[in-house]
């Protein structure tokens, strides 16, 4: 039985947490769009002066051949770089640690994190302990400025190349702890699609369901605001039109490229709106049984709407609305179904 005073607490900090992050710059990365921007990304790390960088990603994407291009073109560029390609899915404490010690090592200036949401996460991370600010340890708020981050997502789902926050795993008890601040937000991220178009098809859903969640949790949170809605409201459309064609065709570069958008504004939308229940569960799921992420939260979404329905059903008819489900004469609960 949950007491008043319980629930006066968890209200106060819920209350203090909103005005925290409403309190907090407001920091964006500035995107890059369209085939060949991930060179113009190493084009903009050159000229913003950085001559070390540490490339973070996994292993199957150096196997895949994907990054010793970008390699190539930085070096041409007159930039020494250095590749960490131990991030696994979950990435865990430890795995943060052997990043930070090569970021030092090196004397990384900057950081590229190449990969899914687990790669990127991990870049920020690695990005912020070189800088000394120590995120994995305290309550996860970190404030002051890691070295410069930049992001290429490889899949269009977690949108962690534009948001503030990571997500990593306890080793010692399998959960997942997130943290966040300005910090964390890479300087640059670019949506490329030509390295999205060999995604295979399960993965292809799997992401696009994470970002779906992120931008319908956003829209529905109590935290919601007109600058969040509209990033909300603009990734569910852009989700609900290019998903279909990513997944049935995923050599089509314009779907590609619409979902990437997509993922990257939900983004935006929950750096202010946050996530909501679905998450909540997913992230602890997938701690403890190493499930992908963006699968949990599809399985989960339903049941977490459902539950959440009545409360919300203005803001999900208002949603249907907007990416074209239902007739114009459905009714909010119908809309809302």
């Amino acid at each position: 039985m949950v007491s008043a005073f319980q629930v006066f607490r968890y209200r106060a900090a819920n209350s203090l947490l909103k005005l925290f992050i409403a309190l907090q710059p407001k920091v964006k990365p500035m995107l890059l769009l369209g085939q060949a921007s991930a060179r113009q990304l190493c084009q903009a790390i050159a000229r913003f002066g950085h001559r070390k960088v540490l490339i973070v990603t996994d292993k199957p994407l150096v196997d895949l051949g994907m990054i010793a291009p970008l390699e190539e073109a930085l070096n041409q560029l007159g930039v020494e770089v250095t590749v960490f390609d131990q991030v696994e899915p979950d990435p865990t404490d430890i795995i943060i640690r052997k990043g930070e010690a090569l970021a030092r090592s090196c004397q990384a200036d900057a950081v590229l994190a190449i990969g899914g949401g687990s790669s990127i996460d991990a870049g920020k991370v690695v990005a912020v302990a070189a800088a000394g600010l120590e995120p994995l340890e305290g309550n996860g708020l970190v404030k002051g400025l890691g070295l410069p981050l930049y992001a290429l997502p490889t899949t269009s789902g977690t949108g962690s190349e534009a948001t503030v926050a990571a997500v990593v795993t306890d080793s010692a008890n399998q959960t997942k702890r997130g943290m966040g601040g300005p910090g964390f937000a890479p300087v640059a991220a670019a949506l490329d699609p030509l390295l999205m178009e060999k995604l295979p098809p399960s993965i292809t859903a799997a992401t696009g369901m994470d970002a779906l969640t992120h931008a319908i949790e956003a829209f529905i949170s109590h935290w919601h605001a007109p600058e969040s809605d509209r990033y909300a409201l603009a990734s569910a459309k852009l989700i609900f039109d290019n998903m279909p064609r990513a997944f049935a065709q995923g050599d089509d570069l314009d779907a590609r490229e619409g979902m990437a958008i997509g993922a990257a504004y939900g983004g935006f939308a929950i750096n202010s709106a946050m996530v909501g229940y679905t998450h909540a569960i997913a992230h602890q799921l997938g701690a403890r049984y190493h499930l992908p992420h963006g699968l949990v939260n599809a399985v989960l979404l339903p049941h977490v709407l459902e539950y959440s329905k009545q409360a919300a059903a203005g803001r999900l008819a208002e949603l249907a609305r907007f990416v074209g489900l239902g007739n114009a004469g459905d009714s909010e609960a119908q809309l809302a179904d």
